[in-house]
């Protein structure tokens, strides 16, 4: 797949934000070993996903977008493109 793969963005917000694997698990209430196999490229649940965004204060659709890396200023400015529902790079 062309682009920033979803697993690549999840770890770029996270570090952006200088979270921990732990520190995004507790925020988003989703397990550390979820939030490990997202960012090693395995797919995700849209729950999931929906979870993550929001503990990123972003939209699903920014989330998953993966034609360009995230925003080092607040990722709200990428457009919406829901290609990968499933977040799989």
């Amino acid at each position: 797949m062309n682009g920033f793969s979803c697993s690549r963005r999840v770890k770029a917000f996270r570090e952006n934000r200088g979270w921990s694997q732990e520190q995004l698990s507790d925020i988003s209430d989703v397990s550390v070993r979820t939030v490990q196999r997202i960012e090693s490229g395995q797919r995700a649940s849209p729950e999931t996903l929906k979870a993550i965004a929001a503990a990123f204060d972003l939209d699903i659709h920014e989330l998953a977008k993966t034609d360009q890396e995230p925003s080092r200023n607040s990722g709200l400015n990428l457009t919406s493109n829901l290609s990968a529902t499933f977040c799989r790079s």
